[in-house]
Formats: C-alpha cells, sequence, structure tokens
C-alpha cells in the first residue's frame, strides 16, 4: 500500500501499537499485514458541511452523516516545547512532515491532556487512526454554522489512539480508548475514506496526522460554548495513510439565489488570481509564519467559517468571494505555536488578520489603481466601432462612445410593454447616438441618422441620468450591451434585447466623469418614504465615500412593489416580502477578465442606527446575500 513499509517494520510497528490497545485480538499484527497487501477497494470520499449519509430514506427526520461541518484545507507546523508530548511510535514514526514547517507528532492521549491542562489555542500535530461515525437520526444542522460546532456528533468520525478501535463505528460502542472527535470543517477532507455503515471500508486501518487545535476562537459563538472549547479544529490534513499531503487551496463558493418565487443552488466564479498569490503576504507577518492552507470562499462560505462576520464587515467592500489562509508562527518559543487566519477580500486594497475581537487590518495589498473613469473603462469609441464589438463580441463590457444623440421629445406612445426595462420600445426605437449630426428634419418629421448609429435604451435607473434634447447634441454615452435583464425579455426576444444598447448615464464629452451629487440624488422610481439615506446605502452596499468617485452610478430607494419595473427577476422574492422600500445601488466593477462592468446591489432599507441591514448581490441568476459593509 505505501513504500518503503517491509514486512518487518509494520510487525513492529503494530505489534507496539497493539500492545496499548485495550482487547486487542490475538493475531492483529498478522491480520494488519495481509490486509495491507491486498489491493484497496474504490471508497466513497467524505460528505462535506452537514450532510450526513444515513438513515433519511427510511426515517421522517432529516438525517445527517458528515465528516466535520465541512469546509477545508492545511499543512503541518513549527518546533515546540514537548510539555505534555507523549512521542509515540509506529504513526510518529513516519518522520517529520514535509510541509513549509513540522510540530512533533503527540498521541490522542497527549493531546486531550494538553487539551484539558491549557485553555491555549496551540497548534499541535497529532497522529492516530480514523474511526467511522454511526449512520443515526439526527436533526439537519440550521444557520448560524461554526466550525467548532460538532452537529450530531455521533455520526461524525473520531481520530482514536488505537488500531484495534479504528474502522467502521459501531452503534451504541465509543472507541475503548483515548480518541477526539475533530471538526474538518476548514479542510478539504475529499481524500479521506468512507467510514460510514453500508459503504465499502479501507483495505487496511487508516492512519492519519493533523494539524489543529483545541479551544478555538470561534467557540465563544457557540450555542453551548463548553462543548465547542474541546473541538479539534483540523487546520491541515498532514498525511493519511503515511502518505503526506500537499498544502492544498479548497472552495467553498456555493450560494442561494432568489429569482421571483424560486431559489436555487449555485456556484460562483472563483476571484481573481490563485490563492497563492498571498502566501508572501502572510510570511511577511512576522513570527517566521508557514501557511497551513487556504480556502476561498464566497459570502456564504465566509459566515460559516467566520460566523462573528455575520453582522457585517466594513472590510468587505463589494468583494464578493474572501480568500482565507491559515498560518502557523514556526519561530521557538517557549509553548505551543499559535495558529493565524489571514482574510483578502478579491481585489481589495488591504488583507486582515481575523482574531478573537474581530478583523484587524494587517497590510497593504497592490492593487490597480483607476486615476479617472477613462481609466477604468477606456477611451470613448465612435458608433461604428461599437457596433463592431456587439457584431463581433456580444458580451456586458461597460462601454464609453461618443457622438452626437438626440430623443424624440414628449411623445404618445402605445402597446407599451411595462416591467421591460431593457426591450427597445418606444421612445427607445426614436432614440439615437450616430456618428454624424443628421441632417435637419423637415416640418414634424424626427430627426434621422446619417451613418453608423444605434438606438439608445434608456432604462428606467437612468432616465434622471440620461438627459436628451430633440435637437442633436454631442455626449459621451456610459453603457452596455448584453444586460443581464435580457433573459426576462418576452419570448423570443432575449436575443433582440442582448443586442441593445442600455444606457448608464450620459456624459458631457469635455469632462469624462461621473456626476458624483446627482448619483445620490436621483429617484427614478416610485418610493415609499425611506429610514436611509442614499450615502447610507452607497456605505453598507461597500461604497464609502472614498471608493464613490467614478465608480458610483447611482444609489436610490424604490417602492418593493414597483421593484419589478426595474428587476423583473426580483418581483415576489421572499427576501422583499412584508417589506415597503429597498435601494437600488448601480457601481462599476470589474469581472473576473478585468472587464469594466456595472454592477447592482440592493439595500434592505432600514433605520441606520439601529445595526446593519441586509445586503444583496443581483445578477443574471436573481438576488444573493452579500455582507454588509457598514455594521
Amino acid at each position: 500500500m505505501t513504500s518503503g513499509w517491509e514486512d518487518q517494520r509494520l510487525q513492529t510497528a503494530f505489534a507496539a501499537r497493539a500492545a496499548s490497545a485495550t482487547r486487542p485480538a490475538a493475531n492483529l499484527t498478522d491480520l494488519t499485514i495481509e490486509r495491507l497487501r491486498r489491493e484497496p477497494r474504490p471508497r466513497a470520499t467524505v460528505i462535506q458541511h452537514g450532510l450526513f449519509a444515513g438513515l433519511a430514506a427510511v426515517l421522517a427526520v432529516v438525517v445527517i452523516a458528515a465528516i466535520g461541518i465541512g469546509f477545508r484545507d492545511r499543512v503541518p507546523l513549527t518546533s515546540m516545547s514537548p510539555s505534555a508530548t507523549a512521542m509515540i511510535g509506529s504513526a510518529a514514526s513516519l518522520g517529520p512532515s514535509t510541509g513549509p514547517a513540522s510540530l512533533p507528532a503527540m498521541s490522542i492521549e497527549a493531546a486531550i491532556a494538553m487539551r484539558d491542562g491549557s485553555s491555549e489555542p496551540g497548534e499541535i500535530r497529532v497522529v492516530g487512526w480514523l474511526r467511522g461515525g454511526v449512520p443515526v437520526p439526527c436533526p439537519a444542522p440550521m444557520r448560524p454554522f461554526n466550525p467548532t460546532q460538532l452537529w450530531c456528533p455521533q455520526a461524525l468520525p473520531w481520530i482514536v489512539e488505537s488500531v484495534a478501535d479504528s474502522g467502521v463505528g459501531r452503534l451504541n460502542e465509543p472507541p475503548s480508548g483515548p480518541g477526539i472527535q475533530p471538526s474538518f470543517a476548514l479542510v478539504d477532507a475529499d481524500a479521506l475514506p468512507s467510514l460510514m455503515f453500508g459503504s465499502a471500508p479501507p483495505a487496511a486501518p487508516v492512519e492519519i496526522t493533523v494539524a489543529g487545535h483545541f479551544h478555538d476562537r470561534r467557540a465563544t459563538l457557540c450555542s453551548s460554548s463548553g462543548a465547542c472549547w474541546a473541538t479539534f479544529v483540523v487546520d491541515r490534513i498532514d498525511s493519511i495513510g503515511g502518505i503526506a499531503q500537499p498544502v492544498t487551496t479548497s472552495y467553498d463558493l456555493a450560494i442561494q439565489a432568489e429569482k421571483g418565487t424560486t431559489s436555487s443552488g449555485l456556484e460562483i466564479p472563483p476571484p481573481t488570481g490563485a490563492a497563492e498569490q498571498f502566501d508572501a503576504a502572510v510570511m511577511s507577518q512576522g513570527h517566521r509564519l508557514a501557511v497551513l492552507s487556504r480556502r476561498v470562499m464566497s459570502i456564504d462560505g465566509l459566515i460559516d467559517a467566520e460566523p462573528a462576520l455575520a453582522g457585517g464587515w466594513t472590510g468587505i467592500g463589494t468583494a464578493t468571494t474572501v480568500t482565507s489562509i491559515t498560518a502557523v508562527e514556526t519561530e521557538e518559543g517557549s509553548g505551543t505555536p499559535h495558529p493565524f487566519t489571514f482574510l483578502f477580500p478579491d481585489r481589495g486594497p488591504l488583507f486582515y488578520e481575523m482574531t478573537a475581537d474581530g478583523p484587524v487590518v494587517a497590510g497593504n495589498l497592490a492593487v490597480q489603481a483607476f486615476p479617472d473613469l477613462v481609466a477604468r473603462v477606456g477611451r470613448p469609441l465612435t458608433v461604428n466601432v461599437t457596433i463592431g464589438h456587439r457584431d463581433q463580441a456580444l458580451d456586458a463590457t461597460e462601454l464609453l462612445v461618443a457622438g452626437w444623440a438626440w430623443a424624440p421629445g414628449p411623445l404618445f406612445c402605445t402597446l407599451i410593454r411595462p416591467g421591460e426595462p431593457v426591450l427597445d420600445q418606444c421612445p427607445s426605437t426614436l432614440t439615437w447616438l450616430a456618428d454624424r449630426k443628421p441632417p435637419p428634419a423637415t416640418g414634424s418629421e424626427f430627426p434621422r441618422p446619417d451613418g453608423p448609429a444605434i438606438n439608445l435604451v434608456i432604462p428606467p435607473e437612468s432616465v434622471n441620468l440620461a438627459r436628451l434634447d430633440t435637437k442633436p447634441a454631442r455626449v459621451a454615452v456610459l453603457g452596455h450591451f448584453d444586460d443581464r435583464r435580457a433573459a426576462a425579455c418576452p419570448s423570443g426576444l432575449a436575443e433582440r434585447c442582448r443586442r441593445n444598447f442600455i444606457v448608464d448615464e450620459i456624459l458631457d464629452p469635455a469632462r469624462l466623469a461621473l456626476e458624483a451629487t446627482l448619483a445620490t440624488t436621483v429617484h427614478p422610481a416610485p418610493s415609499n418614504t425611506p429610514k436611509g439615506t442614499a450615502t447610507w446605502a452607497a456605505d453598507t452596499a461597500g461604497l464609502p465615500e472614498a471608493d464613490r468617485t467614478n465608480r458610483l452610478i447611482s444609489a436610490f430607494p424604490v417602492a418593493v412593489a414597483a421593484l419589478g419595473a426595474l428587476e423583473p427577476d426580483l418581483a415576489g422574492t421572499s427576501s422583499t416580502a412584508g417589506l415597503d422600500t429597498v435601494w437600488l445601488v448601480h457601481f462599476l466593477d470589474q469581472d473576473v477578465a478585468g472587464n469594466a462592468i456595472v454592477r447592482t446591489r440592493l439595500v434592505i432599507d432600514a433605520d441606520p442606527a439601529k445595526g446593519p441591514a441586509q445586503v444583496f448581490d443581483v445578477t443574471a441568476d436573481g438576488m444573493s446575500p452579500a455582507l454588509s459593509a457598514a455594521p
């Protein structure tokens, strides 16, 4: 099974381990060697995040079988003073970890003694054998999750001292010797074998070495903190079956999106750049830090991993993903080394250390600077080039387009479809942007373009930001094709809606800058009297004053009853049910490829003095929870 393990060494190792176990089989060593020689059978992987396998098919109760709460990754540690450490044979004799640093391996019994003798969250390296949980009826875990909260512990795995205790769990039979129940909530446990009842067991007892700690800072947020202090939070799976595991990056990018009266689970794209790019920033923080693991999370995953952030976090900005890196100090000290957690909001200018008192700024990050609007979206294009972009590379990239623009003026329009903000309807069909100034109209005729031209579709949220006259004027139009609301257009017209140019704002070509004052004073839709203000809504959505210049397009209140006219997919969503007013915040950002795009956030109206408000990202998939940036 593992190279370098001759029979004589196995016999010596297992004999030493078996000597310390209770009720060992007389021929345990020989049996174990024989099992190690067998060809391993296929095995199921660990089911993540509280989805327990078990008796759900035959019980009305939700039954769950999981290894930990289910997050992911980590690596080994540093040298430490082995005050309560018992160096052991067999598993410990594999030698030091191949990771960035290493700790002496200690037995389960020694780890328990350290847990009971100190309240410090010291990082230790523990070696033992895997023992499965037992499939029993369990209630479904309810939010808020917490990495230290072991939901339905009887269904969760153990790490045990004795090889005789390893293997598939037994009903009403706990381990006979020392054992701990780990939380694999922050690491990737997919490589672990399934030890649940009914699964194909591994060919031999599975030895495991893990790095982690007791007394985690999140235990105070548990419903029962006493039990949570004793949880061994795994920061890295060091080895499985004697095979060293590398430093890895795990992902938790699932979100729940509401679209009308339905909701669905989705995977959002990972952040720009690999998580490894932040390793150097972590190691620059002193203590001779070594990276244990990395985890890339959506906002849902972040709150599951860091429940203290559920009330909001000013450092999150408008990021939809956050990279968390766990590291450990490697310099010599008088006691066990401490773990560190660092948070990197995607595209943020700062990174943070997550402490028991909350996130604190740890350092600066190199970020792309946008000194003005042109630096963010590019120089103005001609209408002809813009048409080529539409016909050859249709996407939602935000564009500045220079030309001559005019509107038909007051006009009686019939057969207007309500709730179709990106469909070209009267008067959009008579609102033009052209490369050349049109010839003068005669009589009651409307000016007609002479040369390359596109219709300008001005949605309700842009009406106050796109003032046009019947007299053609030289302008710069900020807008995009392929609006996310095109899918809500009438049957058969979605492609036509994708090709429409949707106006976000019309600018003076001599001053290519967003109107900061106008962005927070427009009222393009019916609204009740809001409790908050536009600047409060922008702050809460993650756009503080320092980040609004040439980024904030608009922040305005809208009555929930009128929300469907601006956002057809959001009509009837459960998150807005029973509410009077919400705020829509439109702002410039970048997609994963670095292209300028417009994003929208919805902020539930609330009294700014009474705590954080709920925030949602609005995308083509509907609305999904974001994190308030103004707690």
